[in-house]
């Protein structure tokens, strides 16, 4: 640990950090830049003469190390190096505006280009309820977050994840983004399927399923083939939770399609959409307990 030995009347030893956080704080944290420095005595004032890669813009990693030795808190160390900010979870102070009708609420900060998305998401309702036979409940709420940075920030998603669905609120990347990489319509369908299913689905029903047969009624029609862990459950419970990387996730997707697909196949449509209410068999749950529908 570097110490720094002040000699005068008496000697006393301090750690270097300790005097220059206290130095900084009277004369500015940006004047002394590290801990390389040499004084010297100029009658009625001290010279420091030093150097150093200290910028003096945002947080002072040297002054909040002080700081938090000496009892500060997070809270108060955030507002001594951002005064006038306020904590949260997530991305605050974003001009939201509001578009709606009778099927869809639309958050945007750009009303006039991404008014379409209102008209895209109300047909996209219509199919699924048309293709599913369940009703909204209530009507559900599109955000358009005005960045990628700032859907990260506000969801705490990993940017390769174009959009999620909290409640009835689906939360999505910029229209220009997703449109551009060409998965706009596919990603908004998909997130509204998984509003829909989730509100009828037993609190006990497996993500797999649920995922699967959000996957499955967007392209009903795509060619599927479970992979060699498909029948593992719990790896693909735990895979669909807590992804290690964007390629499990995309696995665990494909696989979860896969055994949808395949039930549909062996025990048809209809069946299939009544155990999301009704809970599906035992022998496909991990645990083989049978699921009972509560009062819905």
């Amino acid at each position: 640990m570097e110490v720094l030995r002040i000699t005068g009347s008496s000697a006393v030893t301090v750690p270097a950090l300790t005097f220059r956080a206290a130095i900084g704080r009277h004369i500015g944290w940006d004047r002394l830049k590290s801990n390389w420095y040499d004084v010297s005595d100029d009658g009625d004032r001290l010279i420091f003469q030093g150097r150093g890669s200290g910028h003096g813009v945002g947080m002072c990693q040297v002054g909040a190390e002080v700081m938090g030795e000496e009892g500060h808190t997070y809270r108060e160390i955030l507002s001594f190096y951002y005064p006038g900010t306020r904590l949260g979870i997530s991305a605050q102070g974003i001009p939201w505006q509001q578009l709606a009708n009778e099927d869809v609420t639309l958050l945007t900060t750009r009303p006039d280009h991404d008014r379409p998305l209102l008209t895209m998401a109300t047909g996209l309702v219509h199919q699924s309820e048309e293709s599913t036979g369940l009703l909204y409940r209530p009507s559900p709420t599109l955000k358009i977050y005005p960045t990628v940075a700032a859907f990260r920030d506000s969801t705490g998603e990993p940017g390769w994840v174009a959009a999620s669905t909290r409640g009835q609120t689906i939360r999505m990347q910029p229209s220009d983004v997703l449109r551009e990489a060409g998965t706009l319509e596919s990603t908004l369908h998909h997130e509204l399927l998984h509003i829909l299913i989730d509100s009828y689905a037993l609190p006990a029903t497996p993500l797999w399923f649920r995922e699967g047969l959000v996957l499955y009624l967007t392209e009903p029609n795509a060619s599927s083939k479970p992979g060699e862990n498909a029948e593992d459950l719990n790896g693909l419970e735990k895979a669909l939770k807590s992804p290690a990387s964007e390629e499990e996730l995309r696995r665990a997707y494909a696989d979860s399609r896969a055994r949808v697909a395949q039930l549909v196949r062996q025990h048809g449509k209809e069946a299939v959409l009544n155990w999301v209410h009704n809970g599906l068999p035992a022998e496909l749950t991990a645990s083989g307990t049978v699921q009972r529908s509560g009062n819905r």
